[in-house]
Formats: structure tokens, C-alpha cells, sequence
């Protein structure tokens, strides 16, 4: 009897050491998209937030947690993903009442014109892969919202397998939506061209998938004692994400989602045409006219933060030592916004003032190095680079060898621009740093930095840039400035 119970205690402690060991091999072989929900949302003890929100890409773009915390100490969390169906929000919904009892939820409904309940297989990845497997939820949204496929939904470990020679150093790190609290970021800024406002169908513009689907959240809501928050995204212009003819039919659906809440007394906040209310800028504040960039959702969010803070009583939780987990994540944030900040602008401008910007600048160490077959900048980029400090005037520049380094903000040394070949570089000591630096035009290989012995390879055509961070011991960014643009 007793050599049983052992074989049994032992067999109990192998099954918990290896499902402990599938739990976090599965998440190193799930494949990491942004528009994946974050996990990190699990990590959390109950109660941590008081709001969480929910939608499509649009939502997960446009809102952003820390902001909320920042200007109102509402405590929120982001569970948007790509192609997140209504249907989706609903069992994600079930999830996070369950986990943290949320005071408000915020439901994006932007989708209420959607024709279709199933969910391909692909969509369903970016909510799915990131729920814990055992997730009663996670099965139930599985059974009910997907047709082929379930089984590799349900149990994805033949659908990872494969990646064990795919797999880098990344795949083992936290996603940097864990520090956003599930929000994406990005400071891309090539919007434009802004959408026609057509007259409003007279009926038939809500689907009646989504409207069963908005029901059973309002109904959960209720039962729960949480209050519900519908909420319509501002789409400023056409792009890869909607036409002109989608766009009319999201439209006419908003205007009906409102007058429908008006007649059940439900809230709703439809930012549908809030373009000029917002103070959004269609050239600079999106990401090809569709999601919000960094400056759009900043806008957006302080608006949602207002209209929350005012119909709402939402505490504020700064100086409660119950978040303080709050203050202690929020200068990580801050980190990983300037990070991102600089790794997705396509701006010029933008890109140098994030550079210049007080708060970070000291960290930096700036290495630019032109490239084989070097062509000048536009005057508004030269412009934007002699804002760091760089004394040469890059705009008409072609076919010169140049060499800049910047150290906190400080131009620390420049050389003249030339047509000859530097065969040797230059190499120097700054700040504690062993820097070699190597501009060639004429030959890809030979354009290089190296960095305390590690070399980076620079074979881009115009002027390549290189950001080390000093505090965090590592490439900021690698980028491109040439006539076309940066990046």
C-alpha cells in the first residue's frame, strides 16, 4: 500500500513538472504577432482593473491602458486583437469577469455590420494561442465560433512542433504588449486621404450575429453587476484595412448601434465622424488613414479617459499602495513607448524628435555612417538631422563618404563630407565605449560599426543610423535616412 502511494505521488509530481514544461515550451513555439491578445493580461491577481476593453485592431491601436493610469489612475487593460469578432469579445468577456470582476467594460462595435459568425482559423490564432489551454472559455469560444479546424484550435501543439529551427531569442522573451497592458504601438504617419460622408441607410445596417452576440455581453453585464460601454472607433481614411464601401457600411451601422442603445437605455460613445472633436490630424495621426499611430491614440485615449472619468465613478487609484504595481510598471512603459516610438516612425521629423526628446536623450549613443551609393536627403530631412546637431548640410548630398557620432545629444565627432574611400575608419573611445566607425560608398560589406568589439553591418543606400541605448546595453535601432524617406 504504501510503495502504491508513492508510485502515485511520484507519478502526480512528473504529470505537474510536465505540464508546467508544455505551458512554456507552447509559448515559446506560438508564433509572436502583434495582433495577438497579450498573455500578460494572466499574470495579474484579481481585481487588478477596473476596466477592460475589447474590439478589433482599431481598439487595440487606439487605446492605451498606461495613459489612462497615468492621467485619471483608472486602472485598464487592452484584450483587443486582429479580427476580433464580437462573438470572440463575448467569451474573452466571460474570461476577464471571471479572473479580475472589472467595474466597466468597453466593447468595441465597430464590427456590428459583420455578415459572418465563423472565424477562420488564422483570426482565431490571435485570441486563442495566448488564452491558457485548460481555459473553459477559450474551449467553449473554440466550439461555438469555429467550423474546420478545431482540434488544431483546441490542442496547437502540432501546429508549433515545427518551429523548433525557427525559434530566435525573442521566442523567449515577453512581448512588448505586456508593458502597454495590451496595446499596440505604432508612430508610422502616411494617412491622407480622408473618407466621403455618405447619407445614412435608412434600416437594415446591423447584422443580427453581432446584435445576438452584443446582447449575451450586455446580458453577462448584468448578471454580474458590470457596466457596459459600447464604443465606435474613429476610421479617418481609406487604407488596407477598410474601403470606402466597407467604411459606409461600418458607418450606417454606428448611427443604427446608437439609436438602438438610445431606445434600450444602453451607453455608447460612437467616435464614428469625432475627427475634428478629437483634434485628429488625418495626415500625421494614422498609420495609412486606418489604426491611430502613437499621436492619434494619445488623443483618442485622453478623450475615453474624460468621458469615463465624467459618466463613470471610477476611482483613482495613484498613491494606493493596492497598485502601486502600477508606478512600479509605468517607467518600463515609458521605455518601451520611446523604444517603439523610434523603431516604427517613417517621419523624419518624427524620428529626430524622438532622439531629441529630454526625457531619453541622455541614453542614446548616435552612430551614423553613410552607405554605398550615397544620395542626398530632402531639405526638410537635412533639416530635421541638423537638429541633432550635425553641422553639415546633407540635402544635395551624393556619392560622399560621412561619418557622425552623437552621445547624449552632443555631437561628439563629425567628419567633413568627402568623395574619398576611407580604407581604415575611424576608431575612437567615448564615454567608456570602444566605437569603430566605417563609411564607404562604393562597397556594402565595408560600411560597419562596432560597438565594444560587436560589429553591425550597415549596407543600406543613403545615410544608415545606428541607436545603441547605454543604459539598457543594446541596438536600439538600425535605420535609413536617404531621399525617399527614413526606413
Amino acid at each position: 500500500m504504501k510503495r502504491r502511494a508513492i508510485i502515485l505521488c511520484k507519478a502526480a509530481v512528473f504529470v505537474i513538472i510536465l505540464s508546467v514544461c508544455l505551458h512554456f515550451l507552447t509559448d515559446a513555439f506560438r508564433v509572436k504577432d502583434e495582433a495577438n491578445i497579450d498573455s500578460g493580461f494572466y499574470h495579474y491577481r484579481d481585481h487588478s482593473f477596473d476596466v477592460i476593453s475589447f474590439g478589433t485592431s482599431f481598439s487595440m491601436n487606439g487605446i492605451y491602458p498606461m495613459q489612462m493610469w497615468e492621467e485619471h489612475g483608472i486602472t485598464s487593460y487592452n484584450l483587443s486583437a486582429g479580427n476580433e469578432s464580437i462573438g470572440t469579445s463575448y467569451y474573452l468577456a466571460r474570461e476577464a469577469i471571471k479572473r479580475q470582476h472589472p467595474k466597466l467594460i468597453i466593447l468595441d462595435c465597430g464590427t456590428a455590420y459583420w455578415d459572418w459568425k465563423i472565424m477562420s482559423n488564422e483570426q482565431f490564432r490571435h485570441v486563442t494561442d495566448t488564452m491558457p489551454l485548460w481555459s473553459v472559455n477559450r474551449t467553449k469560444m473554440i466550439l461555438d465560433l469555429a467550423d474546420e479546424g478545431r482540434e488544431a484550435l483546441l490542442f496547437p501543439f502540432e501546429a508549433y512542433h515545427m518551429r523548433w529551427t525557427d525559434l530566435t531569442q525573442s521566442d523567449f522573451e515577453k512581448n512588448y504588449k505586456a508593458q502597454t497592458l495590451g496595446a499596440a504601438l505604432s508612430m508610422r504617419a502616411d494617412g491622407g486621404e480622408q473618407f466621403e460622408r455618405h447619407e445614412l441607410a435608412a434600416e437594415g445596417a446591423l447584422n443580427d450575429i453581432q446584435m445576438e452576440y452584443i446582447e449575451k455581453i450586455r446580458n453577462l453585464c448584468e448578471e454580474t453587476d458590470t457596466q457596459l460601454l459600447l464604443l465606435v472607433m474613429p476610421v479617418i481614411g481609406p487604407s488596407f484595412v477598410l474601403d470606402q464601401p466597407t467604411f459606409d457600411l461600418r458607418r450606417n451601422a454606428a448611427y443604427a448601434l446608437e439609436d438602438y442603445c438610445e431606445q434600450e437605455g444602453m451607453d455608447i460613445l460612437n467616435l464614428t465622424d469625432a475627427v475634428d472633436e478629437l483634434g485628429l490630424d488625418p495626415s500625421k495621426d494614422t498609420v495609412e488613414g486606418g489604426h491611430m499611430n502613437m499621436r492619434g491614440a494619445a488623443k483618442v485615449t485622453a478623450y475615453l479617459g474624460n468621458y469615463i472619468a465624467e459618466h463613470y465613478e471610477m476611482p483613482d487609484h495613484r498613491g494606493d499602495s493596492r497598485y502601486s504595481f502600477m508606478d512600479r510598471a509605468y517607467p518600463e512603459y515609458q521605455e518601451t513607448f520611446q523604444e517603439k516610438r523610434i523603431q516604427t516612425c517613417d517621419q523624419m521629423n518624427d524620428f529626430t524628435d524622438a532622439l531629441r526628446d529630454e526625457t531619453f536623450r541622455d541614453r542614446y549613443l548616435v552612430v551614423i555612417a553613410s552607405g554605398p551609393e550615397a544620395c542626398g536627403l530632402s531639405e526638410e530631412a537635412a533639416e530635421a538631422v541638423r537638429s541633432l546637431g550635425i553641422s553639415q548640410d546633407l540635402s544635395g548630398w551624393k556619392d560622399q563618404a560621412f561619418i557622425a557620432v552623437l552621445d547624449g545629444g552632443k555631437n561628439v565627432y563629425e567628419t567633413p563630407l568627402s568623395q574619398k574611400q576611407d580604407a581604415d575608419g575611424q576608431e575612437f573611445t567615448q564615454d567608456g565605449y570602444e566605437i569603430f566607425v566605417k563609411s564607404n560608398i562604393r562597397d556594402a560589406e565595408e560600411c560597419l560599426v562596432r560597438i565594444n568589439g560587436r560589429e553591425y553591418h550597415l549596407h543600406e543606400q543613403g545615410l544608415n543610423i545606428l541607436i545603441y541605448d547605454k543604459y539598457r546595453n543594446r541596438i536600439t535601432d538600425i535605420t535609413t535616412a536617404s531621399e525617399k524617406g527614413i526606413r
